[in-house]
This record gives structure tokens, sequence and C-alpha cells, in this order.
């Protein structure tokens, strides 16, 4: 969308689960998942705060025999779906697992897949392959498009948000200055 509108200004954009990666010196911006935006180097702007609900694709209810009118679906009959996960990199990190029991429920069986990094899982479940975890805002494109729904009316608030950072005691070239104004309006709404 950035380029869409317009912005013209070359960016590299570097996705890593290695926090030190991310924050690392040489970055102008970070974008960092975090419980609260207090962080020794980077002054942090919350952009995102995480909700997680899990979430499939129309095809993929369709191939399980569940119609859109089914929904919400209880937490047991998400055990009917081809369950895909991540791998749980960090611990603040939320996986299925770990959803059904902050939810109040046993996870019914095993993921069929776990994929190394969330966006993996995200692709599958995007091409029909199973239900996912979705943070919610994260997906929100895909969620209005009809592309993703929403399984159940179980939402976790986990505390934890994305935060857009720029080094503290550095200027921001003026590219990443307006990257980062951009991102912060976006996800203002």
């Amino acid at each position: 969308d950035y380029a869409r509108e317009g912005c013209a200004d070359a960016v590299r954009l570097r996705t890593t689960d290695d926090l030190g990666e991310a924050a690392a010196e040489a970055n102008d911006l970070a974008v960092l998942y975090a419980a609260s935006a207090d962080h020794p180097r980077w002054a942090l702007t919350p952009l995102l705060a995480e909700v997680l609900a899990p979430v499939a694709s129309p095809a993929h209810l369709s191939a399980k025999g569940v119609g859109r009118d089914d929904l919400p679906l209880p937490l047991e009959r998400l055990g009917e779906l081809d369950l895909l996960d991540y791998d749980r990199v960090r611990p603040q990190w939320i996986t299925l697992e770990k959803w059904f029991a902050r939810a109040g429920g046993a996870m019914p069986g095993r993921p069929v897949r776990v994929f190394s990094t969330y966006f993996m899982a995200v692709e599958a479940a995007l091409a029909g392959d199973g239900a996912i975890l979705g943070s919610l805002a994260l997906l929100a494109p895909w969620i209005a498009r009809g592309e993703l729904l929403l399984l159940t009316t179980q939402a976790d608030v986990t505390g934890y948000a994305y935060h857009i950072g720029v080094k503290k005691g550095r200027e921001a070239p003026e590219a990443a200055r307006r990257l980062h104004d951009w991102l912060v309006t976006a996800a203002q709404g």
C-alpha cells in the first residue's frame, strides 16, 4: 500500500524472528513485538495490538462440510478442521495448544502441519490447507475481503503488540521517517 500511494522511497525490508537482528544498530526502523513500548535503544510507537483467534478460508471450511451459517463454531468443533500451527520460537508466542488452554479447552488433536514461520502458516490457510491461529490485526485485510473467516467468538487479547521504532539519539533518514509516519497513520485506521 505504501508504494501504491505514490511513495517512491526505496526501503530495505528484513523479516526475522531474531530480536537481535530486528533491533540491530544498522537498522533505521524496527518493528518489534513486545508487551510495552519501553526499550533501551529504540523509541517505540504501538502499531497493532495482538488479538488471536482461529481463522480459515471459505474453501477449507467447505471441504470440511462447514458453512458460513455454521459459524461461530464451539471450540470442540475446531477439531473437525485441519489445524495448522507454527513453531513457538519465543516464550511469549501463543501457539494453538496454548490458545486452547487459555480459551478454557483442550486442543482437539494435534496440528496436521507445523510451519517454521507464522507467515508460512498464513499462506497455507489462505490456500485452503487448514485453520490457523490468526493475529487479527495482521490478517485484517484478508478477513475484511472474506478470504479468511473467524471461526469462534473467543479471542485472546495477549497484552503484546507490534511496535514501530526509531533509534534513540539518532535522527532517522527522511525516507525512514516517512515510512514510520505512514505505518503509524495506517495502523490508526
